[in-house]
């Protein structure tokens, strides 16, 4: 059994149709009475048939049934239809997959615009709000750091005269104040980061592996967006298709447009989030889950 993190229901059911060349997606009921002068006897029969939609295990049945009754010298005639939707929901998803892997549609490498890749990362989600607000002035950690502080400085009070010229204990107050300097100038870095990713990206939620970011959206999420970043975490399958290739060399950018600096630029920004990958794919997720 699969436990969806985030299931992208429009993504799905587009394939899906492009399988089956078609979905009914509206359930309806009909009933055509006509009346006529007969003398036949009341009868009934039903027809059951099945529609062309009904390909790779989903579709619609309908079911006709056609009541006569002889009644005051006429024949009422009713036919009555009754169209049945049947719920995809996630088992719309099995049968994409389905497809995916007996046609060898899913690539594993050599990643192109449009390809289905399947992705089984440990993966960890970046929020940009939840990362903004955990490195900011009242974040946990600046807290951290203010706490190091703290502790360095009763530290120092409580040491004699004697301890003060201690060669080795200056050498570790030293490292003890480098450490806190580091770790200032880090957050305000990461900080830094942030915000010009956020600027940058159209999107506040991410995943990151070696080579690929992959983008969240937040309806798509079967929990709240705003718990995942501290929710989840470990080994995660993901199916979804390469949707933009950003790459060091900004070969797929066409020079002769007029925006094309500022595409490099953005290029740019978030191969530098990966320290020195020369290419990323950047994919639309349909399915994670474990």
């Amino acid at each position: 059994m699969r436990r969806f993190i985030y299931y992208d229901k429009e993504g799905i059911e587009s394939y899906l149709a492009q399988i089956t060349g078609g979905i009914s997606l509206s359930s309806s009921k009909e009933i055509t009475e006509s009346k006529e002068k007969s003398e036949i006897e009341e009868k009934s029969r039903s027809v059951n048939s099945d529609i062309s939609a009904k390909l790779m295990g989903i579709g619609s049945k309908i079911e006709e049934d056609v009541i006569t009754k002889e009644g005051n010298g006429q024949v009422v005639s009713s036919l009555v239809k009754s169209l049945e939707e049947k719920v995809m929901s996630d088992y719309a998803f099995d049968k994409v997959y389905k497809h995916f892997i007996d046609n060898n549609i899913i690539k594993k490498d050599d990643f192109k615009i449009g390809d289905v890749i399947n992705l089984n990362e440990n993966v960890t989600f970046f929020d940009f709000d939840y990362f903004e607000k955990l490195f900011s002035e009242k974040g946990a950690y600046n807290f951290s750091i203010k706490q190091q502080k703290n502790e360095l400085k009763n530290f120092k009070e409580s040491l004699s005269s004697q301890d003060k010229q201690n060669m080795v204990v200056k050498q570790k107050l030293k490292e003890a104040e480098e450490q806190i300097k580091s770790a200032e100038v880090e957050r305000n870095n990461l900080l830094e980061i942030i915000e010009v990713a956020k600027s940058t990206l159209p999107y506040t939620r991410f995943i990151m592996t070696k080579d690929c970011l992959i983008v969240l959206n937040d309806n798509n999420f079967r929990d709240n967006p705003r718990n995942v970043a501290f929710k989840y975490g470990g080994t995660i399958d993901i199916i979804g298709y390469v949707t933009n290739i950003i790459s060091k060399d900004n070969e797929l950018i066409d020079s002769n447009n007029s925006f094309s600096e500022i595409y490099k630029f953005i290029n740019q920004v978030l191969l530098s989030l990966y320290n020195g990958q020369d290419k990323i794919y950047v994919i639309h997720p349909l399915t994670m889950y474990y």
